[in-house]
């Protein structure tokens, strides 16, 4: 019997359980699909014993990761300490306690939370706790948006310039928004707010136009949109945009009408601009709708299509284009509706029928329900030049493959420059991949050598920085072989004109250098050879072409080689188009015949130039040249002529000498008897002047007594007269003849010879001019020789120059100054007088010319003057200009070199040091000793104290850079001039050398012109 209860009862406490268990279920599955709502069932530990399945979800969990586990390993220690422990513990001691607030999730979620603490019991105990969490953060987060949305349509209000207003029609009044009576410019005190209140700020043009629209508004009881103009205070005129909603009673009538207006005054400004700006667009514009058809046009594609606008804006689309097809068009339109651009060529048919490559930029829209704005570039010109450079681009690229030579283009990267392309010719000689190439830095594929002249010279830079360069560069082959390059670089430029790569090309000279080195080496020898030569050497071919100058010749025509070979002498030297007539080089080099003749200069007339002409033809070659060689000849010819000018004047001398002495003798006579004779005369005159008075007039040598009377005293003052002046020639021909240097040791002062000068001619010079004026240069120095015969040139310079001057208003002048350059002191005696005929420059210093024999002029007197400088070492030149004066200008030097200059030359090369000696050698101006290594060189500076030495850097023993630091040691050699010569003007040694004060440095090779300018440069002799 009890056994029976027991189980009946123990069967009702399950069916009670599978109640139970079915509630939960329910229960569970209601909790489980509650939105937004989390339910979970915490034991006593504080840990979890079921959860919903929103609340494992949350956490990215299932419910068998989160069942058994502590809070704190789900939500944090820091959450479960401070928020969950201390409710959890209320809800344990009975208590229902209700949180909410923003909680950080794990996994970075941010939520708000309204949660419930529910105790469980079971019988009388507590032994769970239900937390039951609401998810409020969506309606927490509508209502700050509903919150911020109603502050953002104030906000918007004034930015977008929209107010909002309502008119109560039964009672006739307005209730408007702030920003209502922004745009209206006032305040609510100043406006009435009725219809006819708000009519005095509607535009008087614009007023009839909107009572129609109110009254249309009204009758038809829709919405309207109306544009208008209303007048601010102070005449302000504003566009606004208004929008309205009527609402009609039941019967149908218009009770309220609500409406906003917006102020537009900008976006209308910036219309008028827009199609202001579209009219005078370059580029084609149109508005096209969703079916393709035209809305709108500028001026500029009617032009581009030949359409007036009223034609085009009938067309579609589709009748336009020729390329598209109506579907692509429609995918075409799809597919920039979705991205709101596209960028896409196409052509276009012109009114005349002619097609147009064209490029369209295109946007879509969504104005007037849809529209495409289209903006279109002709770009036919565009593609025709493009696919010309396509067509360049294939030939180039078969060029650059085909190439014979070496190709590389490379671009700039940081501090390195990398292979971007190369062609199969570079792959092919260095024995490389492609990929082995590209990407890599040239600098890897040059030898050391050429490697440490990259980054010493930055030749690279340096030919990027000119337009075309050529260089010396050794590749390495990928098996080691050296491969000895000439490069040739162009540099390539960004928009902004900065260097950014460039193109090599590299030919192949390994072949040609061994040729070339030994080419080179007798070419510098042959020029070296030429170039020593002093005359002008030229080679010309049978067409006149210039094939070769030396540096006489370059200096000689102040013209180099680069810029006159290859051309027509004629051209060159003489600016003509054709052959001169009557060439003498042309005849000679065509017979095959040397040839000389004499010339004036070609560069200075006033020179004489002996051309020689020395036909060269090579062994099985055609083409015939000829050498030049110009000789300058001129003082040959004046050596001569003074030879023969000297031998006249001694023969004339001779001559003079005994002529004077014949002549004098007779005139003696004549000067003593005229005196006798005249006394006697006058002894007669009273007898016989009592003869005329008593017997009347009678005959004297035919001719009656009363006229020869007063005759005959001025026949004797013509015979004294006539006399005398023979005396004076006569002694001027003694004076020319006469060779007088006993009085040539005097010191004399210049300036004294002129003040005495000017004295003895005071009354001359007075009687001429007016104007006499007088420089003197201070401190001139001495000169040797005689005084008075300086004088005399002075005296007889003044008289000329008063004789020249027709008027006393013309002036004289006299100057004197030293220059130092020259070593000589000059005097200038200008006039203002009638000058001197060209043709009579060259004769004036002969003796017997004159041109005032009819005022008693002998001719002497110049020609004197200039045997008297010449006794000085000096001379005499004459300037002249007829009608306006002539300058002499009197020359005598201060000094002479007394000795040459001593020059030592160390340098272990004995033909250098021949070539040396044979361009320098013993002469008045150099003497030269040699020395073959530094040693011996410095022993012979100690011996011998020579003013220059011309050193040598790289020699045996001891090098110059050793001799330079003893010279520095020596302060008794200091006084030395030193030149240094070196084919390494760029080495360190060098620098050294230049710091130690031996800053003299030429670079062979040199000419014998560049060591002679650098001598005379560093001694400071003439």
């Amino acid at each position: 019997m009890t056994e029976k209860l027991d189980y009946e009862v123990l069967e009702k406490r399950i069916q009670e359980l599978e109640k139970e268990n079915s509630t939960l279920r329910l229960f569970k599955f209601a909790i489980d699909n509650l939105s937004d709502s989390r339910c979970a069932i915490v034991n006593r530990d504080c840990r979890f014993e079921t959860v919903s399945k929103g609340y494992y979800e949350a956490f990215n969990k299932n419910a068998d990761q989160i069942a058994g586990k502590h809070i704190s390993e789900i939500l944090g220690n820091q959450m479960f300490k401070t928020i969950v422990k201390p409710n959890f513990d209320k809800a344990l001691a009975g208590e229902i306690v209700n949180f909410s607030g923003w909680f950080d999730l794990p996994g970075g979620k941010k939520k708000f939370m309204d949660i419930q603490y529910f105790p469980v019991y079971s019988g009388d105990q507590i032994n769970s706790v239900a937390i039951l969490v609401h998810d409020l953060t969506r309606i927490k987060k509508a209502e700050g948006l509903l919150r911020e949305s109603e502050a953002n349509l104030i906000k918007a209000q004034q930015i977008a310039h929209i107010g909002n207003w309502n008119w109560d029609m039964t009672e006739d009044r307005i209730s408007c928004s702030k920003e209502f009576y922004r745009i209206l410019g006032i305040v609510p005190e100043c406006f009435c707010p009725t219809y006819e209140g708000y009519m005095k700020y509607v535009h008087p043009e614009d007023l009839e136009m909107f009572q129609y629209s109110v009254k249309k508004a009204l009758t038809e009881t829709k919405s309207k949109t109306i544009k208008y103009r209303i007048v601010r205070p102070y005449g302000i005129i504003r566009t606004v945009h208004e929008r309205a909603e009527v609402t009609v009673d039941s019967a149908g009538n218009p009770i309220n009408v609500f409406g906003t207006i917006q102020d537009i005054t900008e976006q209308v400004q910036v219309e008028e601009q827009y199609q202001t700006i579209l009219k005078l667009a370059i580029d084609g514009f149109c508005l096209v709708d969703k079916q393709g058809q035209l809305f709108d046009v500028n001026d500029s594609y009617c032009k581009m299509l030949g359409y007036e606008r009223d034609e085009l804006l009938k067309l579609s689309i589709s009748d336009i284009d020729v390329v598209q097809t109506l579907e692509q068009r429609v995918q075409q339109c799809k597919k920039i509706i979705k991205t709101g651009q596209d960028r896409f060529e196409t052509k276009h048919r012109c009114k005349d029928g002619t097609l147009i490559d064209v490029e369209i930029n295109t946007q879509y829209s969504d104005m007037k329900k849809g529209m495409f704005i289209c903006f279109i570039r002709d770009i036919t010109e565009k593609n025709k030049i493009r696919e010309a450079l396509k067509k360049g681009e294939i030939r180039y690229r078969n060029l650059f493959e085909g190439a014979p030579v070496m190709y590389a283009i490379i671009k700039n990267q940081k501090e390195s420059t990398i292979i971007t392309d190369c062609n199969k010719q570079f792959l092919t000689t260095l024995g490389y991949s492609r990929s082995e190439v590209i990407g890599k830095s040239i600098s890897e594929f040059y030898t050391q050598e050429s490697q440490k002249k990259l980054i010493k010279e930055e030749s690279f830079r340096r030919s990027m920085e000119n337009n075309f360069t050529a260089s010396e560069r050794e590749l390495i082959g990928s098996d080691g072989r050296i491969i000895n390059t000439l490069i040739q670089a162009v540099p390539e430029y960004d928009v902004q004109g900065n260097i950014i790569g460039g193109r090599s090309m590299y030919i192949d000279t390994t072949s040609q250098k061994r040729a070339e080195e030994q080419l080179r080496e007798n070419h510098e020898l042959l020029l070296m050879i030429v170039d020593g030569i002093s005359d002008p050497l030229m080679m010309v071919d049978e067409k006149m072409n210039l094939m070769m100058m030396n540096a006489a010749a370059e200096n000689y025509f102040k013209k180099n080689n680069e810029t006159c070979l290859g051309r027509k002498c004629y051209q060159v030297f003489k600016m003509r188009q054709s052959l001169c007539e009557g060439c003498k080089l042309a005849k000679a080099i065509s017979k095959g015949r040397q040839k000389s003749f004499e010339r004036k200069g070609l560069m200075n007339p006033e020179k004489l130039e002996r051309v020689c002409v020395y036909p060269v033809r090579k062994k099985g070659d055609n083409i015939r040249t000829a050498i030049l060689r110009i000789s300058d000849i001129t003082r040959v010819k004046r050596i001569e002529k003074e030879l023969i000018q000297a031998d006249k004047m001694i023969s004339l001398g001779v001559l003079v000498s005994g002529v004077a002495h014949e002549i004098n003798n007779p005139n003696h006579l004549i000067m003593l008897n005229t005196p006798i004779l005249w006394e006697a005369w006058e002894d007669i005159v009273p007898v016989v002047e009592k003869y005329y008075h008593q017997n009347g007039d009678f005959s004297l040598a035919g001719v009656l007594y009363s006229e020869m009377r007063d005759e005959i005293p001025l026949l004797f003052a013509a015979i004294k007269e006539g006399a005398v002046r023979i005396q004076r020639i006569v002694q001027d021909l003694k004076d020319f003849s006469r060779q007088d240097d006993t009085h040539m040791d005097q010191l004399v002062n210049i300036n004294q010879v002129i003040e005495n000068s000017i004295r003895l001619t005071e009354n001359l010079i007075k009687k001429h001019t007016e104007h006499f004026k007088i420089e003197y240069s201070q401190n001139l120095p001495m000169v040797m020789g005689d005084q008075q015969k300086l004088e005399q040139v002075m005296i007889n310079l003044i008289q000329n120059a008063c004789q020249a001057v027709s008027d006393k208003k013309k002036a004289i002048f006299i100057t004197s100054f030293f220059d130092e350059k020259k070593a000589m002191i000059e005097v200038e005696v200008r006039d203002e007088g009638v000058g001197i005929p060209q043709e009579m420059l060259d004769r004036i210093m002969d003796p017997f010319f004159t041109t005032k024999r009819s005022k008693g002029g002998t001719g002497l007197g110049l020609a004197v003057s200039s045997n008297i400088v010449k006794s000085f070492g000096g001379k005499i030149e004459v300037e002249s200009d007829l009608g306006k004066g002539s300058v002499f200008k009197i020359f005598i030097p201060t000094r002479k070199f007394e000795y040459p200059v001593k020059i030592l030359v160390a340098d272990d090369d004995p033909f250098f040091r021949e070539y040396l000696h044979k361009a320098l050698g013993e002469t008045e101006r150099y003497s030269l000793r040699e020395a073959v290594n530094g040693k011996e060189a410095f022993l012979k500076i100690g011996q011998e104290l020579p003013d220059l030495f011309i050193l040598d850097i790289q020699m045996p023993d001891m090098d110059g850079l050793d001799v330079c630091r003893l010279l520095k040691e020596k302060s008794e050699l200091s006084d030395i001039k030193v030149i240094i010569i070196t084919g390494f003007p760029e080495s360190f040694i060098v620098d050294e050398i230049v710091k130690m004060g031996f800053d003299k440095i030429l670079a062979k090779p040199f000419t014998i012109i560049e060591l002679k300018k650098t001598i005379e440069k560093v001694m400071e002799v003439e």
